[in-house]
């Protein structure tokens, strides 16, 4: 005899209906599996790929801002940080990693793209780190009138050894890049009390370098000159020109770039004139009338300097210089650095 299971025993209709529910409870399972998986892969792969709309790649990110600077040094970066800072911007001055050292070498001896992946693997993490945590700092918010998302790094390498940041950077990143400039031979006083390009000096080949060392095309301005017949005078002035050139290249390369904003702004300027001071920080989108003050003190790091050169000096052989070096090398277009700029009586600020 046929042994017959239970649902051989119980009418078909009833078979009918148990098998239509364990049929929907089995597409319902598929169904809630399906859309587990598909809000994964939404949530983890990256939306740049998918979406070509910014609003749609930045939907979930907040928008930052990286202000830095151009500038050969003895420009008034660490003053720049000072008056940012006054006004609830997160700015530093020459933080880590500063990128000099290898990373300078390299950039004199192969063109930019040679080592793009790592200086940005270098540098990028840290912009991220520094920008989330003094945003999120309660202790930082509490004390100063804290502007979100907006970090500032005054340094003399931005030019030098990451001019091309905002190519590594995210999408809700802007680049805002302030050109400092100073009569030069005021520059050039400071460089040179300070031992710029005497013999043996730590800082050669490690943060500034001198026109002819780069072999790399894009960094060629200078090739006319011959280094072995140079005084230490006019390699410091080379050195500042190549960094005029740099700027001239960087507006040439992101001057019509949507996410970098470029000003020009002079240290005689900001350092004694609080309107001036004003109009750098409303040119940078920044909330300019906070600035009640400037800061009152400028670092001419005097404890440092070991010699002694008259500004008359400096004037007679940079203009010597420029006279000879017109046949050899196109010069920068850059007269904030070539004339002087007579400082206001009415200046608040000391320069020690």
């Amino acid at each position: 005899e046929t042994i017959r299971t239970k649902t051989q025993d119980w009418p078909k209709f009833v078979v009918g209906f148990r098998m239509n529910v364990a049929r929907k409870k089995l597409l319902f399972l598929v169904a809630t599996l399906i859309t587990i998986v598909f809000l994964f892969v939404i949530h983890d792969y990256p939306i740049s790929s998918t979406f070509s709309n910014d609003a749609a790649i930045n939907r979930s990110k907040p928008n930052k801002t990286l202000i830095v600077t151009i500038n050969p040094g003895r420009m008034g970066t660490n003053y720049l940080a000072a008056l940012l800072f006054k006004i609830g911007v997160v700015s530093f001055h020459e933080p880590k990693p500063q990128m000099t050292g290898s990373f300078l070498r390299n950039i004199l001896d192969h063109p930019l793209n040679y080592s793009f992946a790592d200086r940005m693997a270098r540098k990028i993490p840290y912009l991220e780190k520094y920008i989330t945590y003094w945003t999120n700092s309660e202790k930082y918010s509490c004390k100063f009138p804290l502007i979100p998302w907006t970090y500032a790094e005054t340094t003399n390498m931005f030019v030098k050894t990451w001019p091309d940041i905002i190519e590594g950077l995210g999408p809700e990143w802007k680049l805002k890049v302030v050109i400092l400039f100073r009569y030069l031979p005021h520059a050039l006083k400071s460089q040179f009390e300070l031992g710029w390009f005497a013999k043996n000096h730590a800082g050669i080949r490690k943060w500034y370098y001198h026109p002819t060392d780069s072999i790399a095309q894009d960094r060629m301005h200078f090739q006319g000159l011959k280094k072995s017949n140079m005084t230490q005078f006019e390699n410091l002035i080379s050195y500042n020109l190549e960094i005029a050139m740099l700027a001239e290249d960087f507006k040439k390369r992101y001057g019509n770039n949507s996410r970098v904003t470029i000003v020009e702004s002079r240290f005689e300027e900001i350092t004694t004139s609080l309107e001036k001071a004003q109009e750098l920080l409303r040119k940078l989108g920044l909330p300019w009338s906070r600035l009640k003050k400037l800061p009152g003190e400028i670092n001419t790091r005097s404890e440092k300097k070991k010699h002694n050169i008259t500004l008359q000096e400096c004037e007679d052989v940079f203009k010597k210089f420029l006279k000879a070096c017109k046949h050899r090398c196109v010069l920068p277009d850059a007269p904030n650095m070539m004339t002087p700029l007579a400082r206001s009586s009415s200046s608040t600020t000391k320069i020690v």
